[in-house]
């Protein structure tokens, strides 16, 4: 009963009306009525329990706020005396819910806090009774005002009135001004609706045009879509069926006929490569390009690019140098494309550099700051802005010619596509005006910069700035070493550099061997009590172990003292290779055809007994001829399939052991031919090399990795490589 009591007090107080509080000596909350929680906005569970002030502060927007100040000086008055203490008018803004937008309002009080003592006359409770005075506090204000403004009022009406003629006259003054006004305030709304409605007109007119902008972006990417095929497809036999002839491989031809199809061959590559730039031109500018990254060996790249354009460098007598950082490593490139400015660069030195001149290629790693201020060479310059964000390291070109030079005003337009500088010494140069827009286009998606500076009859050099990325997969997985089945012919290549080793796999797989690659001596030496290979190609700078160290180890191994080392390095040295026992010495980079005399002459090359079917399968009829020849060649039996579906039905009727195949074909694809024939248990194991002259996209590519063994591209087919890497696929069909 007694607790029912104590709840039914509590339900009481919280009832009564009126604002009330009851506080703690400490000033904790201890109870409150429902009015004080209605007057203040708060909930009786979270205000109970608290700290006074911590629940009702000041307001932090009011500097004059002393609400808080006063209500403790009154309390603590209650304390010391024990006695109530009446708080006539106070100012205590109280605070918003967030529901009601936060922030504080403005309340006035009126407040008397009282003691509550126990028997003993110790004081035990405040009791605070608050009289929201708010409303008053407002009305007296506004009376206030009122009274105020009832004065100045009286004053101005006396003023009013002694003004009242004047200002008549300045209103009827300002009447006439204000018609005026208005009237050419109509006039300009008449024009400013006109206006509207050009405007209107415009913009659908603009509308219609950027609509027509898009189907011709659309129809323009569909037509070099189309051309892309229809122009590489006619041109890819021209290429092939010339290179075929002039190489002799259908057949002899007579001197003046092999000048004459090397002329086809050449006219038919610079088309192609023509075609080619104007086609990436129009893919970078619509941003249609996506860069494909892997790493690539910088020095082995750079030694290509001097290759290249070597035979038209002897050609002018030029003098062609290099100056490399050695040895660089691998960087993350786009390796097409980054070859694309290689080529552009050397090639346009060598263009315009007359007989007897000198071209000089340099490449280093620099550092950020290096690489957004520097503009190398001549004092006359430009360069464009290295974007931020790409890292802190840069792989920096730079190819200087002895050539004709430039003015300062043609540096302006030099990056402009399909313009050309126009200056006597560059009448009867041909060229298209692409070349170093795609070298700026190409260095800016890789998130680099360019930069050229010139002198007139001195020469010219251009720089490229490209961020050194590194893939450390790519670098961790160095360390693999790549075991076939040994048979006849069996290759040993040590070599750590990747880029040099798979290269000079393709070139010996081309004549016939297999290949075992590791990257150490101390590797090859493991694999020496279980392989005799008939052949070892030896790299001298090796890590760990030199190939001079490898050469004497060898000649205590019974099994490996006679096998034939071929020394391949960049500074060989014949005589040394010679006293340890070196059968050969070569110098990087490795020719085809070097290697191939240097291995003839010492008996080296073994015989190709293949005994296969190749199935070549292409809508294009020339296109498969091309493909055919150098397949008969290697004593392939070959068999032809002109369109996807003929290609599947010929593939599980005969069970071919390679099958060749191109991706564009009507009706039914090559990625339609892959997924058939990879589906069916019976064809799933026959090895599929792609050869196309589709640009594919990084997912295709991925695709097509782990369905194919290898991806051979048309725009850059040669006939040497191409029979590597059918020499390749053959050695998996013959030790498999």
């Amino acid at each position: 009963m007694a607790e029912n009591n104590t709840l039914d007090f509590h339900l009481l107080f919280e009832s009564v009306p009126g604002l009330y509080l009851v506080l703690s000596p400490d000033l904790i909350i201890a109870a409150v009525s429902n009015d004080y929680l209605l007057a203040t906005k708060t909930e009786r569970a979270k205000i109970i329990g608290r700290p006074l002030f911590e629940v009702f502060p000041d307001n932090p927007d009011d500097e004059a706020a002393s609400g808080v100040s006063n209500l403790r000086a009154s309390l603590q008055r209650v304390l010391a005396s024990r006695e109530a203490d009446w708080m006539p008018l106070q100012k205590y803004d109280i605070r918003r819910p967030d529901s009601e937008g936060g922030g504080f309002e403005e309340r006035y009080w009126s407040c008397l806090n009282s003691p509550v003592l126990d028997a003993r006359g110790d004081l035990r409770l405040i009791a605070h009774r608050a009289e929201d005075v708010t409303e008053f506090m407002h009305l007296r204000q506004r009376g206030a005002e009122q009274d105020k403004v009832a004065q100045e009022l009286r004053g101005a009406v006396e003023r009013a009135e002694a003004e009242v003629y004047v200002r008549a006259q300045q209103v009827a003054r300002a009447n006439d001004q204000l018609q005026a006004r208005n009237n050419a305030l109509h006039e300009s709304e008449t024009r400013l609706r006109r206006l509207a409605s050009e405007l209107e007109v415009v913009n659908a007119e603009m509308t219609e045009k950027n609509q027509m902008l898009e189907e011709s972006s659309r129809m323009k990417s569909e037509f070099l879509s189309n051309m892309s095929h229809e122009l590489r497809t006619p041109l890819n036999a021209i290429i092939g069926f010339s290179e075929l002839l002039k190489d002799g491989l259908v057949g002899p031809l007579a001197a003046r006929q092999r000048d004459y199809m090397g002329h086809i061959f050449e006219g038919g590559q610079h088309l192609l490569a023509l075609i080619n730039d104007i086609l990436d031109m129009s893919k970078v500018d619509a941003g249609k390009v996506e860069l494909q990254f892997e790493a690539v060996d910088v020095n082995a790249m750079l030694d290509d690019g001097l290759r290249v354009v070597e035979d038209k460098a002897h050609t002018k007598h030029l003098q062609m140098s290099s100056s490399l950082s050695l040895p660089m490593g691998d960087v993350m490139v786009d390796a097409r494309r980054f070859k694309q400015i290689l080529y552009n660069l050397l090639s346009n030195a060598v263009k315009f550099t007359p007989e007897g001149g000198q071209v000089k290629l340099q490449a280093q790693r620099v550092n950020r700051q290096h690489a957004a201020s520097r503009v190398p060479g001549f004092e006359v310059g430009r360069r464009t802005t290295l974007p931020p964000g790409e890292g802190d390291e840069f792989l920096e070109i730079s190819v200087t010619d002895s050539g004709i030079g430039m003015r300062p005003q043609d540096l302006k337009q030099l990056f402009t596509p399909f313009t050309q500088i126009n200056h006597p010494a560059n009448r009867g140069i041909e060229g298209t005006g692409l070349g170093l827009a795609m070298v700026l286009r190409l260095a800016e998606l890789h998130g680099g910069a360019v930069a050229v500076s010139s002198e007139p009859d001195h020469g010219t050099c251009f720089s490229v700035w490209l961020p050194w990325r590194q893939d450390r997969a790519t670098l961790a997985s160095a360390g693999n070493t790549f075991l076939p089945n040994a048979r006849h012919g069996l290759a040993l290549v040590i070599e750590d550099d990747e880029r040099a080793a798979t290269l000079m796999t393709l070139q010996l797989e081309a004549q016939g061997f297999t290949v075992t690659r590791v990257n150490s001596a101390e590797a090859a030496l493991v694999l020496s009590e279980n392989l005799v290979p008939d052949l070892i190609t030896l790299d001298i700078m090796l890590p760990g172990m030199d190939g001079w160290a490898f050469l004497r180890r060898i000649k205590s191994l019974k099994r490996w003292a006679q096998v034939p080392v071929v020394v391949v390095s960049i500074q060989p040295d014949g005589a040394l290779a010679h006293s340890l026992g070196a059968a050969l010495a070569l110098q990087k980079p490795i020719h085809f055809e070097d290697l191939k005399q240097g291995l003839a002459r010492l008996g080296l090359l073994p015989g190709t007994e293949q005994n296969v079917t190749a199935l070549v399968v292409d809508d294009d009829h020339q296109a498969v001829e091309v493909l055919a020849q150098p397949l008969q060649k290697l004593g392939c039996v070959v068999l032809r399939a002109y369109g996807g579906a003929e290609g599947v039905a010929l593939a599980r009727r005969l069970k071919p052991d390679l099958i060749m195949l191109d991706l564009e074909m009507p009706e039914f694809s090559g990625f339609q031919v892959v997924d058939e024939l990879k589906g069916d248990p019976s064809s799933a194991d026959i090895p599929i090399m792609i050869v196309t002259g589709r640009d594919l996209s990084p997912s295709e590519r991925d695709q097509l990795t782990r369905q194919v063994c290898q991806l051979v591209g048309k725009d850059d087919f040669d006939s040497g490589r191409f029979i590597g890497e059918v020499n390749r696929a053959l050695t998996h069909v013959t030790t498999h």
